[in-house]
């Protein structure tokens, strides 16, 4: 039996890489500087946010990177330094009568370490450290849901609503998620802001779905303007791309603000080309105008960024010979194409699956031939039939592919 020797020249490796892939350097220089940054205590800046919005850049960028022993290190660290923080603070807090005092400081700094350690798979259920926070956090909520109105603090709503995220906590109480809501479907609410509320209600709506849309139905069937019966998705796409070109117009938004906005994007998986792209190129233009090893910016805006890029497309960048340049457009051309058909693209494990599973399925098939006919000769010219069909599907599957 012949076989052309152009199969086994498309399953050969090529000799030198097409396409070289690395970590943005913008991303990879800020990661440096971040993980240099923590003290030895575990810490960034003795600061309980600052450590936890570190912990949560560093975690999103090893999903980057993959196995990296010093940053899971780092990691590790830092989940101490919060768990001793949040010790020490659950003992004050169920210690002192009144939290109004400094509610505003004591939920935000609470809930965003309670979070963290969450995100990170460090709260156990068994854990007597996850009892303890939790009764600390129960008196936190009971304050936050008395005085959320005159607190209007949108960073302290955020803050404790995305703790319910934790399995053992219960739903987040309706004067809070009215608070968020009403806030959100307001004129006067800044980008940020908006931001952040979207974010939180995204990640509320993969556990409390319901809870989630019964509520927002509630609060726009009441309006007479623009808000009026919108559904929950179309509500937060108008929201976060309107308040994405405002501030894209503003000249003085900062770091922070266009980083929550990049973080809303990704999560709400915002298919406008434009409003992405306008969103990246400001983040990045301001970024390289700021020497980080210099400390130009804050360990919280620094760590938002790590965050929002490592959830971004260009967290990788690829680069190819320039006379290679046509292969790479017409690949993504023909990837985009299929896409938008709703072709669903195998992986090299499912190809090579499907594959192995078809020759073991011929060979199956051939030998129950040779059972049933008990002649050698049948069974080989049953087995060179099938194997040619399916040399010849393959062979014009991979011809049709290149054609495209």
């Amino acid at each position: 039996m012949f076989v052309k020797k152009g199969i086994f020249r498309k399953l050969r490796k090529p000799s030198k890489s097409l396409v070289v892939t690395c970590i943005l350097p913008y991303l990879k220089i800020s990661c440096d500087f971040l993980s240099k940054s923590q003290t030895s205590d575990g810490g960034w800046s003795d600061d309980i946010l600052a450590t936890s919005l570190a912990v949560q850049a560093l975690a999103s960028f090893l999903k980057v990177v993959g196995k990296d022993s010093s940053l899971r290190n780092k990691v590790k660290l830092g989940a101490e330094f919060l768990r001793r923080a949040l010790n020490s603070m659950a003992d004050k807090i169920l210690e002192i009568e009144d939290l109004y005092g400094g509610l505003d400081k004591i939920a935000t700094e609470f809930g965003n370490a309670i979070y963290t350690l969450w995100l990170i798979k460090s709260l156990k259920k068994d854990d007597n450290f996850l009892q303890k926070v939790r009764s600390a956090f129960l008196k936190v909520e009971e304050n936050v849901t008395r005085y959320i109105r005159a607190l209007g603090s949108v960073e302290v709503t955020c803050s404790i609503l995305n703790c319910y995220m934790i399995p053992s906590f219960s739903s987040p109480p309706e004067p809070i998620l009215d608070f968020a809501i009403a806030q959100l479907l307001s004129k006067d609410i800044s980008p940020k802001d908006a931001f952040l509320l979207i974010i939180t209600l995204k990640n509320l709506e993969a556990k409390f779905s319901s809870l989630i849309n019964e509520k927002w139905n509630f609060h726009v069937s009441r309006r007479t303007d623009k808000w009026k019966d919108v559904p929950l998705k179309e509500g937060l796409e108008k929201i976060i791309i309107s308040k994405t070109e405002e501030m894209l117009n503003d000249k003085k938004a900062d770091v922070a603000t266009i980083s929550y906005c990049l973080i809303g994007i990704n999560r709400l998986n915002i298919e406008d080309p434009d409003v992405q792209k306008g969103t990246i190129e400001r983040l990045l233009s301001l970024f390289s105008k700021i020497n980080v090893w210099k400390g130009e910016l804050s360990m919280l805006d620094l760590s938002l960024f790590i965050y929002a890029i490592s959830e971004s497309p260009i967290a990788n960048v690829a680069f190819f010979p320039d006379k290679e340049s046509g292969y790479i457009i017409n690949a993504v051309k023909w990837f985009e194409r299929m896409k938008s058909e709703k072709i669903k693209m195998l992986k090299l494990s499912q190809y090579t699956l499907l594959i192995s599973f078809m020759f073991v399925l011929i060979l199956l098939t051939a030998l129950l031939s040779y059972m049933a006919f008990s002649d050698l000769r049948v069974t080989l010219a049953i087995l060179s039939l099938l194997l040619s069909a399916f040399y010849f599907l393959e062979n014009r599957l991979s011809r049709k592919a290149d054609k495209n």
